[in-house]
């Protein structure tokens, strides 16, 4: 029995190989960090020996199963010549491991160039719109216009998950719309709260709000799948707290190629980034392979084990890979809070189709929420708050 919840699936076994290919992009979002852009661009040939390499390298591991290709920039459609090319050569040499091949792409650049190659290869390639919400909130985080973008085509050619919205603070009042509009058109999609942005306890409440929206909608529609930010799994969530779980590949299970072919632990490391001089820095230091990743403000906080973290975004923001932006804490807790209180109630509709699985998230949601409800719980965050203020 498939979970009532669809949750984001474990990648146990991926190989992650991220090529830069190329530092231009066509937009300027509101809040990307990508300060370093430029003409430069990764060759063909260049890109084929990365991912020879890697393919070795998964073929020779214990631990590593599958190899995704992931195409990034600057927006990767910049050079797309590239990713026909690789892609046609990925299939002509059949590797011994399994292989594919992704994208994020801000989708003004697919058009009746590219639709039709984009379909023959659709089982080969997987392209993700980064697209952030109703064509409003687009236009105040992109700069974008109505007619640049044909969502309907991402919808229909990779139904399973064909969208990514950053939440801005400027989009944030209309989080809810902008969700239910992809939704209701077909698509699938998963969120994110932008980082380095000035978060306020006024947004934690605008937040909850949003999430309040979402999620009456989704009990009242079950043809509606709740976005992940609702839907996540509870787990980990307990009281003096003291080490962070490692969030994300940067350093062990993903690497990030440079147009000129220098390696990084992620894209964030990356001179497109950092600049030149930094990038080389880090490369140099070892530092991104061998840095703690618990922030020591953190510790006791009952939400360290599930709360996320960019160690890229902490290195360029704030020159420590540990140290989080504790503007977040407030909007981290009210996204756990709401999601516990999502699926308590959606489970109890449901209760007569329970899987297994359902019940195993449903204790964790029981139990998650008396942690983060009990008296004396929002101390540690407010004052991690003050000692970053």
């Amino acid at each position: 029995m498939e979970p009532l919840i669809q949750r984001q699936k474990d990648n146990a076994g991926y190989r992650m190989c991220m090529l830069i290919i190329t530092h231009a992009c066509n937009l300027n979002c509101s809040y990307c960090y990508e300060s370093n852009k430029s003409k430069k661009r990764m060759s063909p040939a260049l890109a084929k020996q990365i991912i020879l390499s890697e393919i070795e390298l998964v073929k020779s591991s214990d631990t590593f199963k599958k190899l995704e290709v992931h195409f990034i920039g600057g927006e990767p459609f910049m050079n797309f010549p590239l990713i026909t090319e690789v892609v046609e050569w990925m299939s002509d040499i059949k590797p011994d491991v399994p292989v594919m091949a992704s994208c994020s792409t801000n989708g003004t650049l697919v058009d009746d160039t590219n639709k039709d190659w984009l379909r023959q290869h659709r089982d080969r390639f997987h392209v993700i719109l980064s697209y952030d919400g109703d064509l409003e909130m687009q236009r105040i985080n992109r700069h974008t216009e109505t007619s640049q973008i044909d969502v309907p085509f991402f919808i229909k050619t990779w139904p399973d998950y064909s969208c990514h919205m950053t939440i801005s603070k400027q989009t944030l009042p209309n989080l809810a719309s902008g969700v239910l509009a992809l939704q209701r058109a077909g698509g699938t999609l998963d969120a994110a709260v932008a980082q380095g942005v000035d978060w306020t306890e006024k947004d934690s409440e605008i937040y909850k709000n949003q999430l309040g929206v979402l999620a009456e909608a989704y009990l009242q529609d079950d043809s509606l799948r709740p976005i992940n930010l609702l839907a996540a799994g509870l787990f980990g969530i307990a009281e003096n707290q003291q080490y962070q779980r490692k969030y994300c590949g940067t350093g062990t299970s993903m690497k990030t190629y440079d147009v000129d072919g220098k390696a990084y632990p992620c894209h964030m490391f990356s001179s497109i980034v950092c600049g030149e001089a930094r990038a080389l820095e880090i490369e140099q230091s070892g530092i991104a392979e061998n840095c703690p990743i618990t922030d020591s403000a953190c510790a006791g906080c009952n939400l360290l084990m599930w709360c996320p973290t960019c160690y890229g975004i902490n290195y360029h923001f704030r020159g420590d890979m540990a140290s989080r932006d504790h503007r977040l804490c407030s909007m981290i807790r009210t996204q756990a809070i709401s999601a516990c209180e999502f699926q308590l109630a959606y489970y109890q509709k449901h209760i007569d189709k329970l899987s297994d699985a359902d019940m195993a998230q449903l204790k964790g949601a029981i139990h998650s929420y008396g942690v983060l409800t009990s008296d004396g719980s929002h101390q540690h965050e407010s004052a991690c708050r003050k000692q970053h203020e």
